[in-house]
């Protein structure tokens, strides 16, 4: 029995965009139909400023699953998606960037690795719009120098099948368990306006024994930074990334960890960018601290994560993807 799927696409500013790929979205939902499953396409604009609105109102018009919400100020990826999901009605939501472009099979293939009830999340195989290999794809940590750090892997030497565990599955492209995300209260909102609440979502998940797939059956093509690129100043988005690496670092790494390997490694690590002229690392950190209150507001609710245990898990799974 195929389940009921809920797809849910934030919009900014993409009017171009929503243009050009929701017709893939609008096939692949037919299929999706034609197989007797349920499908809803929600797309929930975050005050663009643009005429998305009206493209919108085209496709809402001709579609009977097609709806569009509008928020009256924006506010953020997280947010807007997390609004998203307390509007679905589906047992799966699927997450889709308006910059992403799918194949007419991708909800039917995507849905079918829900079929264990320790499933939170499912990733496909990404690539760039030269369809090369995108490293967001799958995620094998380790920790290194008071760091979370992820294998590097070619297109040319992994697997085309089957599924594996990953520490996170990107935003842009993911099918969930509803009830899930939920439970786990979603996207967290220190992360806003973007970057790094897709990580810390799936760890919160994989603590509570939630496993995160990455199956290279599956392909998309995502013109990565498309719509943050257009709307965001280059410095900006790169001391956002910066800041939510901190954040992300020290809502997750052990305390003992942080104090023993992560602090002095940033103190190298300030060196290292400072003689490089890249002063984005430390606007980073200072930024990030200006969260420490919630941070450990954050942590004390939590409690401490067990990154050693999950990381340990992911990487005896890793030997099944290398073919070892």
């Amino acid at each position: 029995m195929i389940k009921g799927l809920s797809v849910i696409i934030p919009n900014y500013n993409g009017e171009e965009l929503l243009k050009s790929n929701l017709p893939y979205v609008i096939e692949a939902a037919y299929q999706y139909i034609g197989n007797n499953g349920e499908i809803e396409i929600l797309v929930m604009d975050d005050a663009s400023k643009d005429l998305s609105i009206d493209v919108l109102k085209i496709f809402s018009n001709k579609y009977p699953f097609f709806k569009f919400f509008v928020n009256s100020e924006n506010v953020g990826f997280g947010e807007n998606c997390n609004r998203g999901v307390s509007l679905a009605v589906n047992d799966i939501v699927l997450l889709l960037n308006t910059d992403v472009v799918i194949e007419k099979d991708f909800f039917l293939k995507i849905t079918k690795f829900f079929n264990s009830s320790d499933i939170f999340a499912v990733s496909p195989l990404i690539l760039d719009t030269k369809k090369g290999v995108l490293g967001g794809s799958y995620k094998v940590p380790y920790i290194s120098r008071g760091e979370i750090k992820y294998e590097k892997w070619r297109d040319k030497k992994f697997k085309r099948s089957g599924a594996y565990f990953t520490l996170f599955c990107e935003a842009g492209a993911v099918a969930i368990d509803r009830i899930k995300f939920i439970e786990i209260k979603g996207f967290d909102q220190i992360y806003r306006p973007f970057y790094y609440e897709d990580v810390d979502l799936c760890l919160k998940a994989w603590n509570k024994g939630w496993v995160s797939l990455f199956t290279p059956e599956i392909e998309v093509v995502h013109n990565h930074k498309s719509t943050i690129g257009r709307n965001y100043n280059k410095n900006f988005v790169k001391s956002t990334i910066r800041r939510n690496r901190f954040i992300f670092l020290w809502l997750n790494l052990p305390s003992t960890y942080i104090f023993l390997n992560h602090i002095p490694n940033i103190v190298l690590r300030i060196l290292s960018y400072s003689l490089r002229f890249d002063f984005t690392y430390v606007k980073g950190l200072l930024e990030g601290c200006r969260f420490f209150k919630d941070i450990l507001k954050i942590r004390k609710e939590r409690g401490e994560i067990d990154i050693n245990r999950v990381i340990a898990e992911i990487r005896r799974d890793y030997v099944r993807f290398k073919g070892e």
